[in-house]
């Protein structure tokens, strides 16, 4: 059976004002809380410090790359991402001569030249099938190139006291996900999927808890949980009354004795020399 790659992602549309509004501020905040932790990733590991070209899947406004840019210069990116707002807006905000940005598909994008590094950060979990990914970036990478994906770690990821709207939230959002087959229910499960695949091998798996200690009102991690119920609700991939779980975590966010954790996820694969488009 053929891998089905190409789907409506609602969670994804940026059509309308507000929508694309949300995004742009949530990747700014989603830049904001995790770069150091990333920036510390990327400066311990030696293929992507001798790296020279670097595509960034997904890359939106461009918030990101436009940072990894800043602490490593020497390098040159390219930001490709299917929304044209987003695009649109990376493109208005561009400073750097080594950034060019593309309103491209990933799954047909060709270029001709290959890339050191594939980054794949917070966007594998709303594609559907990883096979088809690694097929895809193998396509685009150098012989002996890296692909890197930065995912949520779920089963580490919780609050205390705990906000039990908040969590009935997110596991809709994971059953949306089982239901459209989408990646977000099987992150736990991509190691596996790439030890059974001969093509590609694991040179990291790492985990890092980010810990945050309240009280968190007027906090970017308060911010960022806000903006992401206000994707799902413009979304409607969730049938949660998302005003009540608005409350809870701003009630929340108001203790003193309030502690969050947010597990993240590194991955370095490399692709075997041996394998090449043919």
């Amino acid at each position: 059976m053929t891998e089905q790659t190409v789907f409506q992602n609602d969670v994804l549309d940026t059509s309308t004002r507000d929508a694309a509004n949300n995004w742009n501020q949530l990747l700014q905040l989603q830049t904001q809380v995790f770069l150091p932790n990333e920036i510390k990733f990327f400066l311990g590991c030696k293929e992507w410090m001798d790296a020279q070209s670097v595509l960034d899947v997904g890359c939106g406004n461009g918030a990101y790359i436009s940072k990894l840019s800043q602490h490593f210069p020497e390098k040159t990116y390219t930001g490709i991402d299917v929304s044209p707002e987003l695009i649109s807006a990376a493109k208005c905000g561009k400073t750097d001569p080594n950034i060019r940005f593309e309103q491209r598909d990933f799954y047909e994008f060709q270029t001709e030249g290959l890339f050191d590094v594939v980054v794949m950060r917070l966007i594998v979990q709303h594609l559907k099938g990883f096979n088809p990914i690694l097929r895809q970036a193998s396509k685009l990478l150098k012989p002996g190139g890296s692909l890197v994906i930065i995912e949520p770690d779920l089963d580490n990821s919780w609050n205390r006291p705990e906000t039990p709207k908040f969590a009935q939230l997110l596991q809709n959002v994971d059953d949306n996900s089982r239901q459209n087959q989408t990646n977000r229910s099987i992150l736990s499960e991509l190691n596996h999927i790439v030890m059974k695949n001969d093509d590609w091998t694991t040179e990291q798996n790492l985990t890092i808890s980010l810990p945050y200690v309240g009280p968190f009102e007027d906090s970017n991690l308060l911010r960022l949980y806000s903006l992401w119920i206000d994707i799902l609700n413009n979304s409607h991939v969730v049938s949660l009354p998302l005003l009540e779980v608005h409350r809870e975590l701003h009630a929340w966010s108001q203790r003193s004795d309030t502690y969050a954790q947010i597990g993240v996820r590194f991955m370095h694969l490399k692709c075997d020399a041996q394998y090449r488009r043919g």
